[in-house]
């Protein structure tokens, strides 16, 4: 995703910043290509997504490398420097791939310049069949958190090494089933059982077997003292959590409301947040509780932040939302 840019201009082999006093308003083209002032921003025409590492997969790591670039008149990036980090060894695989990408160079008054930029490489482990996650007992405790995240990582790779059947219809009514099962002190998965089917009860057998395939977990660690886990899956059919509208144009100081759907459930509950590369704190804008998004009184230096909303829950899901800030 390309997110943020400033020109450079170029004199011999040097770069020099240009003498702009203030970020022109970005507006975008009918072909999507952003423009500032008399520049044209770069584009990217080749863009792979990057690699997961064995180790954040099985912990279930998910979030954003924040990388700054160059991209020369040629369209190849270089000078790649780390904005914002992830662990589990992803901002070294955000680095290998972004250094492949091909971008359609950057432009001012039509001459083809190098222009320095930021860019998110965005982690996620797409394609993975859960939704909320309720604990039926006990509270949550230190260490239960990543625990449960290695469960519902192999959950998932369970669920894909069984290759799991397509939905039968596309126009069932109810695309998701609720699971409820326990995990023992021992890592042994029992009474799995769907507490509310779907209307494919080939999906539903599918979740059924992906749990017992996946069993037995790791035994619990010293800080979980309960006897067992008992829990409440929620597994969706052909859809997931998504977040409305998914990108957004918002004048300085003025507001926009987001949304959430994951399933049935049109408002689950979520924890709304705002961040951007150029800003931090109440400069990126705030959010209230219930996703009303209000942009700063003034412009971010990159004009673009993210809006994000992270399900309340065991199953820390989260969607977001570009916002390009307007200058009123």
């Amino acid at each position: 995703m390309l997110v943020a840019a400033a020109a450079w201009a170029q004199d011999s082999n040097n770069l020099t910043p240009s003498a702009t006093p203030a970020a022109p308003r970005l507006t975008f083209d009918k072909d999507g290509r952003a423009h500032q002032g008399d520049l044209i921003l770069p584009r990217a025409t080749y863009q792979p997504d990057p690699e997961y590492t064995e180790g954040a997969r099985k912990a279930a790591i998910e979030g954003e490398v924040w990388l700054s670039l160059i991209v020369g008149t040629d369209g190849v990036p270089y000078n790649v420097k780390v904005v914002r980090s992830l662990g589990f060894g992803l901002t070294d695989k955000a680095i290998e791939v972004v250094k492949t990408w091909k971008f359609e160079p950057g432009t001012k008054a039509g001459k083809p310049i190098a222009m320095q930029i930021r860019v998110e490489v965005a982690f996620h482990l797409a394609g993975s069949p859960i939704g909320e996650v309720v604990l039926l007992n006990g509270t949550t405790t230190t260490g239960l958190q990543p625990y449960m995240d290695a469960v519902f990582a192999k959950i998932f790779d369970r669920w894909v090494k069984a290759n799991a059947p397509a939905p039968v219809s596309t126009e069932s009514k109810k695309r998701e089933a609720w699971v409820e099962f326990a995990i023992r002190r021992d890592g042994q998965a029992e009474n799995i059982k769907v507490a509310e089917p779907s209307d494919d009860a080939s999906q539903d057998s599918a979740a059924l077997k992906a749990i017992a395939a996946a069993s037995p977990f790791q035994p619990f660690p010293a800080e979980i003292q309960s006897s067992d886990i008992k829990l409440r899956m929620q597994f969706l059919w052909g859809g997931g959590m998504e977040i409305a509208p998914p990108v957004a144009s918002v004048i300085s100081g003025k507001t926009q409301q987001f949304s959430v759907n994951l399933g049935a459930s049109p408002k689950p509950p979520v924890t709304w947040a705002v961040e951007g590369p150029g800003c931090t704190g109440s400069i990126c804008g705030t959010i209230s509780p219930d996703g009303l998004y209000t942009a700063p009184a003034e412009v971010p230096p990159t004009q673009e932040v993210l809006v994000s909303a992270t399900l309340q829950n065991l199953n820390r899901m989260s969607v977001k939302s570009q916002v390009v800030i307007q200058k009123q």
